[in-house]
């Protein structure tokens, strides 16, 4: 147990760090990132393989052993092979440990423990920006807020992911003091969010929240539909007058006097998306290598470990940015991986004929862990969704990447308890006792195919 605690330790020190050094405040924290992912993933490993018992998770064991098959690939037929190993190396050390260890450390109890850990990183980040900015500087834009982040729309995706969190925290807890904090930290990362002006946030917290909407069936009722769709056209429509927001908000402040010589500098992504899709028709197979495209600039590389650097374009969609920089190979490697999100589908109609034979206090453990699960599965999907618009998954030094593929870590690991480890601790109950009070003290080998 003291392995998973210092597992759990290294991945939350790790998540700190990646957001901390997308702050204008974390320039100094560049290494401890790696020194967390590589500590992360040693204590994740240990427990791996010094556990007696283990999940076997064989279509997620399957299909991570493809991707990385498919993108090493595309780095041996790539133009620069050792920086695109180097890339690829510490994402493929993010995945093992989000899909391969992490599962098998999950359990009901502590799942939701890190999932307030994760609130609390969100939440003092979010309140930091709010109440002491980062000062403004020429090189932001008229209208766009960053709090303490280096652009607007890093901020937003924070905003958008806090969003989420305090939303379905409020729903969780909606008659405590816990959960009126939540709508509280709800309204100010909304406002913030707004205030930011990304629009690819916004999407992604309307993806988010519409998961949200169809896992809880309870919530989904033609009325609250309706609710959601208001809500996002009121979040869309603040966002198209969010230059006149902060206009009005910002009409006091000293730095509104600045001239912004960069006002349009990201007008427009179609230049960027088409230059991507002509690098893939040069080398449609297997790409520039990957975390390459055609404009790197190798020459400034001096063998330096780094997440995304010695790149002339930002990877605004990982739609055309894995076909520029893996090929059709990578592009199908990508796609096929997060086929495993849909495959995470759990609703509370699954679990219930499961609650009638346990005791009421492991029923709220059992319903705490499938909340967490359905929480973390729609963060995924809108964190996917918003690398469709901005961004990109396959960085190890990107929070926002890396929440992905640890959500979807916590997703597979909860489904798994949920759905296969629960009902077999129930067979063995009935067995031994004649009734289903315990749920840990029985420990079993768990396939599933």
């Amino acid at each position: 147990m003291l392995l998973h605690k210092f597992t759990f330790i290294a991945l939350f020190i790790y998540l700190a760090s990646l957001a901390a050094t997308q702050t204008v405040y974390g320039a100094g924290l560049e290494a401890v990132r790696w020194i967390s992912l590589l500590v992360f993933v040693v204590f994740g490993g240990l427990s791996y393989f010094t556990d007696d018992t283990r999940f076997t998770l064989q279509h997620v064991n399957t299909s991570l052993g493809i991707y990385l098959l498919l993108w090493t690939s595309t780095v041996i037929f790539g133009q620069f092979p050792l920086f695109s190993a180097f890339r690829l190396t510490a994402h493929a050390a993010v995945l093992v440990g989000s899909l391969l260890f992490l599962p098998q450390l999950v359990t009901f109890s502590n799942a939701p423990r890190i999932l307030t850990a994760l609130k609390m990183l969100v939440a003092t980040t979010l309140l930091i920006s709010y109440i002491q900015p980062a000062r403004r500087t020429v090189f932001d834009t008229a209208s766009a807020f960053r709090g303490i982040f280096g652009n607007a729309n890093s901020f937003g995706h924070i905003c958008a992911i806090g969003s989420l969190l305090f939303l379905h925290g409020f729903i969780t807890n909606r008659r405590t003091r816990w959960g009126y904090v939540q709508a509280a930290l709800t309204i100010l990362s909304t406002s913030l969010l707004i205030r930011s002006g990304a629009r690819s946030s916004a999407v992604a917290l309307i993806v988010g929240i519409l998961t949200l909407s169809l896992l809880y069936r309870k919530l989904f009722s033609r009325n609250l539909l309706i609710v959601w769709c208001v809500g996002s056209l009121i979040l869309l429509a603040a966002l198209k007058e969010q230059t006149q927001i902060n206009a009005f908000l910002n009409k006091h402040s000293e730095f509104d006097q600045l001239e912004q010589p960069m006002d349009r500098i990201g007008a427009s992504r179609i230049p960027l998306w088409a230059a991507s899709w002509e690098a893939f028709t040069e080398r449609p197979i297997f790409g520039w290598g990957f975390g390459v495209d055609k404009d790197a600039d190798m020459a400034k590389w001096n063998g330096q470990f780094t997440s995304l650097g010695f790149t002339k374009r930002d990877p605004v969609n990982d739609f055309t940015y894995t076909l520029e920089t893996g090929g059709v190979i990578g592009f199908f490697a990508y796609f096929y991986l997060l086929t495993l999100l849909p495959k995470m589908w759990t609703t509370r109609q699954r679990i219930l004929p499961l609650l009638f034979h346990l005791p009421p206090t492991e029923q709220m453990r059992v319903l705490s862990a499938l909340e967490s699960q359905q929480l973390f599965m729609s963060l995924a999907l809108a964190l996917a969704a918003m690398f469709e618009l901005d961004g990109t998954a396959l960085s190890a030094g990107s929070f926002f990447a890396v929440l992905l593929w640890v959500s979807l870590g916590f997703c597979v690991a909860l489904r798994s308890l949920l759905l296969v480890d629960l009902p077999r601790r129930l067979t063995i109950a009935h067995q031994l006792y004649g009734r289903a009070e315990y749920l840990d003290p029985y420990p079993v080998f768990v396939s599933e195919s």
